[in-house]
């Protein structure tokens, strides 16, 4: 089976080519050949060729407005769908394939033409109004995001603050720290050459004491060699 395709959605964007590709794959899984052409922003493109729209067996139109050049289609076998159930349900639209398809062309092809028109006009408005509530919350997002950010900054100076405060009492308890340090190694110099001075004295005190007695026990022996003297003679 031969199936051909055309998509079309309000933007030509995500949706013209999201339709196409899931058309291409459900062929593709049943064994059909298929040809898409997609209508987007970019103009039409795998435009289909009046040698395979002759060929095809069932044409899928996949649109959410009114597709270009549709009278290329008179008297083939067309099924029309939306994009949304297309995506959602690419498989039930296949098996509606043969019971949901007509032949299109003549009056009543430009009756149904004309109310997919109003359709689709209706479609553009809900498009524009979601396109403005889709803006007002993106500027809300972004009011939100640059508060956060103002906020962010504030708390930073703040930490910044603190920590410069924090530093500054570093520094100063450091100071303070080697003032006594200072003070203390001082008083001990002081204490150990009080200890030192101390030692000396009794050094030489005791050294006085010492010579005083070789004095002492000098005097003594020569008293003592003179009186052996004098005990002789």
């Amino acid at each position: 089976m031969k199936i051909i395709g055309v998509t079309k959605c309000p933007t030509g964007i995500a949706h013209t080519y999201m339709a196409a590709a899931r058309i291409e794959k459900e062929c593709e899984r049943l064994g059909y050949e298929v040809k898409v052409e997609t209508q987007g922003s970019q103009g039409t493109e795998n435009k289909l060729t009046k040698r395979e729209i002759a060929k095809a067996d069932y044409v899928i139109i996949a649109a959410d407005v009114v597709i270009e050049e549709p009278e290329r289609f008179y008297g083939k076998w067309v099924l029309k769908t939306r994009i949304k159930p297309l995506l959602k349900n690419t498989q039930g639209v296949f098996e509606r394939l043969e019971q949901d398809s007509f032949i299109m062309g003549g009056a009543s092809f430009q009756n149904e033409n004309n109310q997919n028109r109003n359709e689709n006009s209706g479609n553009i408005e809900n498009f524009q109004n979601k396109n403005a509530k889709d803006k007002n919350a993106e500027n809300t997002e972004d009011k939100n995001i640059e508060n956060r950010e103002k906020n962010g900054d504030a708390v930073k100076q703040n930490i910044t603050y603190q920590n410069a405060i924090n530093r500054s009492r570093i520094v100063e308890n450091t100071q303070e720290n080697q003032k006594t340090e200072k003070i203390v190694g001082k008083g001990y110099r002081q204490e150990l050459e009080n200890e030192q001075s101390i030692a000396g004295n009794n050094k030489a005190k005791q050294s006085d004491k010492n010579n005083k007695n070789k004095i002492v026990k000098t005097k003594k022996k020569k008293t003592g060699e003179r009186a052996q003297r004098s005990f002789r003679y």
